[in-house]
């Protein structure tokens, strides 16, 4: 009986698993690694075009019933989000600005992605485009948990004026946390009118 077999021996199978092993281990962390990066850059995506949407639903109400909100009188803003202050919205008679309340609402139930917002992670903040060294005061005075820190930085950059003209635009800013991390946040301003 012959009994030179061909075939590998175990040591050799051990080799070749254990050096298999080596490249595919690293392989796999980096897919995983790559896999998280997308999801994160998926949810930045879907947040900064959820923020757009925002800014164009809001410019796509009847600005006036936004300014002539109280609250926009007496705080000097107006904060919406998915629990607050869309059914303070009226709905006109005429038909061209018939779904101002629902406009309102459409805008936090908006979905990208498949990635949705709570009322904690989207605030859209309204408050005069124009601002006096008073009124900007006034915003940035608020607390932390009324205004957002990144929202006031925002507002620190408006440029005052001495006074108000009297046509009356808004500006509008939309805070929207996408992720834990401190730099998963978004901060997009523009101007309604």
């Amino acid at each position: 009986m012959d009994k030179r077999q061909g075939g590998f021996s175990l040591v050799e199978l051990f080799a070749v698993i254990l050096i298999t092993t080596g490249v595919l281990v690293p392989l796999l962390f980096s897919l995983v690694g790559n896999v998280q990066v997308n999801k994160r850059m998926n949810e930045k995506s879907a947040a900064s075009l959820v923020q757009v949407t925002a800014i164009g639903g809001f410019n796509a109400m009847r600005h006036r019933d936004i300014r002539d909100l109280d609250l926009m009188a007496t705080q000097g803003f107006v904060e919406f989000n998915a629990d607050m202050n869309c059914d303070l919205l009226e709905n006109p008679g005429d038909a061209l600005y018939a779904t101002n309340r629902e406009i309102c609402y459409l805008v936090f139930e908006t979905i990208s992605a498949n990635v949705t917002f709570d009322a904690e992670q989207f605030r859209v903040f309204v408050y005069p485009y124009y601002l006096t060294q008073t009124m900007k005061d006034q915003l940035l005075a608020y607390d932390d948990s009324t205004i957002p820190p990144d929202v006031k930085a925002e507002i620190a950059d408006v440029e005052v004026v001495a006074e108000v003209p009297t046509f009356n635009i808004s500006r509008i800013t939309v805070y929207l946390r996408y992720g834990e991390r401190e730099i998963d946040l978004l901060i997009r301003s523009g101007v309604i009118s």
